[in-house]
């Protein structure tokens, strides 16, 4: 496990037990606290002649300098406190209580934040329903879509037989007139010939009548030769 040292006003580390007994200001006065912990509460630090993990450690630096008072808190007996230990302690207490108001800060940003994140959710939620009902009705635009085009296809085919039926009636027309054509023609001709014949008969009726003709008219008489 590797622990947080403050020393000096600061937080060093964190160590692994090996490398704190080579540093050389880690004595068994020095603060610690477990890697694992926040370090914000004042059971989180402890001295390190109070932690057994760390008497190895101690010994290590102890033996680079260390003296009776080193020996006496490996051994479980912590030494007097020193007025520098109160005053870091107290500005340890105060930095404590500043970290608990930040984290308490932090809570109360954390929670507004959830707060905010919730009617975040619930708007897409909100809007996730209005996207299905826009589906919905997008579907339904298109198979009324659908439905116009496969009328309008109809229409089409429809429009497309009067066209044809439109041509044919138009070739029907065109040979009607051809045909009151040549009826009039006919009709002109006949109007013709029934005026010659008007004419004819006119002429008959004008012309003198003819002279009668005998029923028997003599032959003149044929003289014979006379023989000689």
């Amino acid at each position: 496990m590797k622990y947080w040292i403050f020393q000096n006003n600061q937080v060093l580390g964190p160590y692994e037990p090996e490398e704190m007994g080579k540093i050389s200001v880690f004595s068994p006065e020095s603060l610690v606290c477990p890697e694992g912990r926040r370090g914000t509460s004042m059971g989180d630090w402890q001295r390190a002649g109070m932690v057994p993990d760390l008497s190895v450690a101690l010994v290590r630096a102890s033996a680079s300098g260390g003296g009776k008072t080193a020996l006496l808190s490996i051994a479980g007996m912590p030494p007097e406190p020193a007025l520098k230990d109160l005053a870091q302690l107290g500005s340890i207490q105060e930095k404590v209580a500043l970290l608990e108001d930040v984290v308490i800060q932090l809570q109360e940003g954390l929670r507004a934040k959830d707060a905010e994140l919730s009617s975040v959710h619930q708007e897409l939620v909100g809007k996730s329903r209005e996207a299905s009902e826009i589906k919905i009705e997008a579907a339904s635009r298109q198979r009324e879509s659908d439905e116009l085009k496969r009328q309008i296809s109809g229409l089409e085919e429809r429009l497309a037989s009067v066209r044809i039926l439109s041509e044919t009636l138009d070739k029907a027309v065109e040979e009607e007139k051809r045909v009151e054509s040549d009826v009039e023609k006919q009709g002109q001709a006949l109007t013709d010939l029934a005026n010659e014949v008007e004419e004819l008969r006119r002429q008959l009726k004008e012309a003198p009548p003819p002279q009668p003709v005998p029923a028997f008219v003599p032959s003149p008489a044929v003289e014979q030769p006379q023989s000689s």
